[in-house]
């Protein structure tokens, strides 16, 4: 055999053999790099993961070759994924709503509903490098109906001024506990606007500085209830202009102004027409018009203040056989009513208060009494369980009876709300009957 022809004999038989070689080699060979490729992504977590995870793909990649050209392309995102994964998690763009439903019986305030568009109407017409961060801050009478006239308008404006959500909060003031702090409820903001729980940073700062970023761009209407100063307040503005803050309080905040392009919004007792129509939704217009002096009379005991009418009138609407009339002289007997009223605007609530409150079945009224022994307004059925260590099903049946009474308001199914009044005048009356009680779990 010539010498010319022995080279390619060999390379006849090697070169079969070294590509078979190879087709077995390149399996390993993508392997190893997609391993070292996960090992390039910094965060130890997120390089364990994916290791096991882009070497699992592998084994379902078809051929001998293409696991190779699957491994370079894991190889070619590394750059990119260590960017993402330094950033962490990107936020949902999620819409919260969490503001509470508007009261059924909410009638008149045209007036006050028309100076808070007016409010916000004002804002929107200015230039937006001149607006800052609009903040409202409505105050008036403990039982004015505050509240109820802020819920109306949210749900009246949130579709289309607020279209990207809205965030609620309610402090416990200065009556009922220790005072909600914000850095609480930026976490429960947070996690509203999508922010995962593991995300949320730890400190006042880091949570305000994320709460920015995220509102920055957001038309959000944030309702932040029952506060009692301003530091409360400050770190839960959102930072675009295009968001409204409505900050509601029977206090006068200190240094409120100095959050820059507040306003202040006092929210005055039912007028007389409005008390007469508030009557005739809750308990009946013929009932009303029937006794209509009688029920005007009422509404002076009242004070003309949505709560104490609210009580007095579902007092009326569960006792269908009592008319005004006698309500009224019972007010007067039990709890020798002035001729006139006091300089306090509740002064004629606490008599209803305690028309309805003496009205309950015993069990009931030992319920609302030590409702006053709670740190908050708000009620779970567990914390009736606790109170008179009773079953879920007799606590759930007193529950009902307050809210029948008006004493209570449903939240959710589980849930009710008590009014700051109302829990005064609990812890009042708790004091007065049961002066040594104490929550159970405190011994």
């Amino acid at each position: 055999m010539s010498g010319g022809v022995l080279p390619w004999v060999v390379m006849a038989v090697l070169l079969p053999l070294a590509i078979g070689e190879l087709r077995e080699w390149w399996p390993r060979l993508a392997v190893r790099l997609v391993r070292w490729s996960a090992r390039r992504l910094g965060d130890p977590q997120a390089c364990a993961r994916y290791e096991e995870e882009w070497v699992a793909n592998l084994e379902e990649v078809p051929g001998k070759l293409s696991p190779l050209v699957a491994a370079l392309g894991y190889l070619v995102a590394v750059p990119r994924m260590r960017r993402v994964i330094r950033r962490g998690p990107v936020p949902l763009n999620v819409r919260p709503a969490e503001i509470p439903d508007s009261p059924e019986e909410f009638v008149g305030r045209l007036d006050e509903l028309a100076r808070l568009d007016a409010h916000l109407f004002q804002h929107t017409l200015r230039r937006p490098s001149k607006r800052g961060v609009p903040t409202l801050l409505v105050t008036g009478a403990a039982g004015v109906g505050k509240t109820a006239l802020v819920l109306r308008w949210a749900h009246l404006n949130q579709a289309y001024r607020f279209p990207d959500g809205n965030l609620y909060a309610w402090f416990s003031g200065r009556d009922i506990g220790e005072p909600v702090d914000a850095f609480t409820v930026l976490g429960r903001f947070l996690r509203a606007l999508g922010v995962r729980p593991a995300h949320i940073p730890a400190t006042l700062e880091e949570r305000t500085a994320v709460y920015r970023t995220l509102t920055a761009r957001r038309r959000l209407l944030v309702v932040l209830e029952n506060a009692y100063f301003t530091d409360q307040v400050r770190p839960l503005l959102p930072a675009g202009p295009r968001s409204f803050t409505i900050v509601i309080s029977r206090w006068e905040l200190a240094d409120f102004a100095e959050l820059g392009n507040t306003h202040h919004f006092q929210v005055a007792p039912f007028d007389h027409h409005d008390a007469i129509e508030f009557l005739q939704r809750t308990v009946g217009e013929a009932q009303v018009n029937r006794e209509l002096d009688a029920a005007q009379e009422l509404a002076r005991f009242c004070a003309y203040l949505p709560l104490a009418l609210s009580v007095a009138s579902k007092h009326l609407a569960i006792r269908r056989e009592k008319p005004f009339h006698r309500l009224n002289a019972e007010l007067v007997d039990a709890s020798n009513f002035p001729e006139e009223l006091s300089d306090d605007p509740t002064a004629g609530a606490e008599w209803v208060f305690d028309n309805s409150y003496s009205a309950l079945p015993a069990a009931a009224a030992r319920l609302f009494r030590r409702l006053g022994a709670l740190p908050g307004g708000r009620v779970a059925v567990g914390d009736a369980v606790l109170l008179m260590a009773c079953t879920e099903a007799e606590a759930r049946r007193l529950l009902v009876e307050l809210v029948e009474e008006n004493l209570l308001s449903p939240v959710r199914c589980d849930t009710f709300h008590l009014h700051p009044v109302l829990h005064a005048y609990a812890r009042k009356a708790l004091h007065d009957e049961e002066p040594g009680y104490r929550l159970p779990h405190q011994d």
